[in-house]
């Protein structure tokens, strides 16, 4: 019996903010993500991510969520990412993705919550080793 040859792992690392401040009042207010709400923002930031690629649906990807502080640390490594792509490699693809929602920030304004990066393990550690997992804390 033959066996397929194995590829290179699939990974899908997603980097979502613990905390977004929102500029509705002043002083700011830190509202903490729900788990819910960031397996919302996961979900929503990996699908955006495959339909930009133009993923295989039936390809199966390893998703290692990491979490940053909050949505200015999340925009400052998306801005980092970025920049590391346009002037060494064509070998990442990455997503932001930003959340509206009225009744949970208090603003109409929108906030980036999740960043997804489609690398090898190699490149997760080079740009992510200093990231702890994810821990789902606030359920509410």
């Amino acid at each position: 019996m033959k066996t397929k040859k194995k590829g290179p792992e699939k990974l899908i690392y997603v980097l979502v903010a613990r905390k977004v401040q929102t500029d509705n009042l002043y002083p700011f207010i830190n509202v903490d993500m729900t788990c819910g709400r960031l397996m919302a923002q996961i979900a929503h930031v990996v699908s955006k991510l495959k339909i930009r690629v133009k993923a295989d649906p039936d390809e199966e990807y390893t998703t290692i969520i990491l979490m940053v502080p909050n949505e200015s640390t999340l925009v400052s490594r998306y801005i980092d990412l970025t920049d590391y792509i346009e002037r060494y490699t064509s070998d990442i693809q990455v997503e932001i993705f930003s959340d509206t929602n009225p009744e949970f920030y208090g603003t109409k304004m929108s906030y980036p919550t999740a960043v997804a990066a489609m690398m090898s393990r190699k490149q997760g550690k080079k740009h992510f080793y200093d990231l702890p997992l994810w821990e789902c804390k606030y359920m509410h």
